[in-house]
C-alpha cells in the first residue's frame, strides 16, 4: 500500500512534457517553442514567447561559455589555487566530515531497532516513530535557522 504513491508519481512522470529550457538546452528549439506556446497559451509569434526564448538562449550561452574550453584539470586548478575557492571547498568538506561524525546517519539507519529496544513494538509502530523522529529533526533545524542563525549573524 505504501508503494502506491511512488507508482502513481512514476506513471504521471511518463506523461509529463519536457520543460522548454531542457529542450532548448538540447538544441531542440522547435519543440521548446511548441511547449512554451502550450504552457503560456499564446500564439507562437507572440512577443512574450519570443522574448522568453531569447532570454533562454542568452542564459544557455552564458552557462556554456565559461566551461566549454575548460578541461577537468583546469577546473581543479581553479578550485584549489584561488584562495577564495580553496576556502569554500575546505569549509564544505569539513562540514560534510563533521556531519558524518555526529552519527545522525547511524541513528536514522538503526531508528526502528532503537525504538524497538525502547519498547515501541511492531513494524508499523517503529516506522511511525522513525517518521516522528524525522519530523522532529526538520522542526529543530527550521527553528535553528529561523531564530538562532539570524541572531548569530550570517554573511
Amino acid at each position: 500500500m505504501q508503494m502506491l504513491p511512488a507508482i502513481f508519481m512514476f506513471i504521471s512522470m511518463l506523461f509529463c512534457n519536457e520543460s522548454p529550457r531542457f529542450l532548448a538546452k538540447q538544441d531542440n528549439w522547435e519543440e521548446a517553442t511548441s511547449v512554451l506556446v502550450r504552457l503560456r497559451n499564446l500564439p507562437a509569434n507572440h512577443k512574450y514567447v519570443y522574448i522568453e526564448l531569447k532570454e533562454m538562449s542568452e542564459q544557455l550561452e552564458n552557462e556554456r561559455r565559461p566551461v566549454s574550453s575548460a578541461t577537468f584539470m583546469d577546473l581543479q586548478r581553479e578550485m584549489w589555487t584561488i584562495p577564495a575557492n580553496q576556502k569554500r571547498v575546505l569549509i564544505s568538506i569539513s562540514l560534510m566530515v563533521c556531519q558524518q561524525m555526529t552519527g545522525t546517519n547511524a541513528i536514522n539507519y538503526y531508528a526502528p531497532t532503537i525504538f524497538k529496544n525502547l519498547g515501541i513494538v511492531g513494524p508499523s509502530n517503529g516506522l511511525f516513530a522513525t517518521g516522528i523522529y524525522g519530523i522532529a529533526k526538520v522542526v529543530a533545524c527550521a527553528t535553528f535557522l529561523l531564530f538562532a542563525a539570524n541572531s548569530l549573524g550570517r554573511r
